[in-house]
């Protein structure tokens, strides 16, 4: 007969033998959850570092074009001549790739602007406005983000055909822009006869020592205008055929950026002239120095 008072050995190992079943289970299934959170932390962790890598590559590939306000698909050339880089660009304004260059057009009025016509050329039609000394109501003055860094040198040039400024203000130009009041410009303009004016604005001021009208008597179907950019110095220069130029005055702006370059037309704000036709040929930016 059995002693009821001694405990059953058989169910006592068997029990302990479930507790330690139990356990180990626990443990696998503590394990396979810890192993579990590694791989997703290390997914994650993973998949951050991806997505940084991919970011970064995207922001490199981008910084040259996108922060100076350059988009990937711009007419954008690199002049290797004389065994170095130099940063080109160009819009030919032929109505086949509208908006090759990303203007930044400051008080845009689209209804005096055509693109392409005539053929191969930028429209401006003038109206009055400008943003000369206290004047503050230009119209359709086309920008573009300067690519390089303040201390760069560049020029800038652009061709006007057929404009014939024959009323007082009538104007067309090229400009070197950190805001309406701060900027070197070149116009060619009617002020009593047709000249030619080369101006720095600083902080609203015009300094008369900084200003020329220089008369022209030669009569331009195509007028080609260059402002170049070297140090605090900018020439102006035009030409009757591209090739040879002439300098109009060589303006000091050593306060200035160049932050934007580009061109504008109007009449001016004095007077009511007529509207005429300022058609533009193209537009180009080249580097002066060698770029990366």
């Amino acid at each position: 007969m059995p002693d009821l008072d001694k405990p059953d050995t058989q169910a006592l190992i068997l029990k302990q033998f479930k507790s330690i079943k139990i356990a180990l289970c626990l443990v696998v299934v503590m394990m396979l959850l810890l192993s579990g959170l590694i791989v997703a932390g290390g997914v994650v962790v993973g998949l951050a570092a991806f997505n940084k890598r991919q970011v970064e590559k995207q922001e490199h590939a981008a910084e040259k074009m996108y922060d100076y306000g350059i988009p990937a698909d711009s007419n954008v050339e690199a002049d290797h001549s004389g065994g170095s880089s130099r940063l080109v660009l160009r819009d030919e304004f032929d109505g086949k790739n509208v908006g090759a260059l990303p203007w930044r057009i400051v008080n845009e009025d689209t209804s005096r602007v055509t693109h392409g016509k005539p053929r191969g050329m930028l429209t401006i039609k003038t109206q009055r406005g400008h943003f000369h000394k206290h004047e503050a109501d230009h119209k359709n003055v086309f920008l573009l983000t300067n690519p390089l860094s303040d201390n760069a040198n560049f020029e800038i040039t652009t061709c006007l055909v057929g404009f014939q400024p024959s009323k007082l203000y009538h104007q067309a130009g090229l400009v070197c822009w950190d805001d309406m009041d701060n900027y070197v410009r070149i116009g060619y303009l009617e002020k009593e006869g047709v000249k030619f004016e080369t101006l720095t604005e600083e902080g609203g001021v015009v300094e008369r020592a900084k200003w020329s009208l220089i008369p022209t008597s030669q009569e331009y179907p195509k007028l080609w205008l260059r402002i170049r950019k070297e140090g605090d110095s900018y020439s102006c220069l035009v030409s009757a055929d591209g090739t040879d130029w002439e300098n109009r005055g060589r303006l000091l702006w050593p306060q200035g950026k160049a932050r934007f370059i580009g061109f504008f037309a109007n009449n001016g704000s004095a007077y009511q002239a007529p509207e005429i036709d300022a058609s533009f040929e193209f537009f180009e930016f080249r580097s002066l120095n060698p770029v990366d």
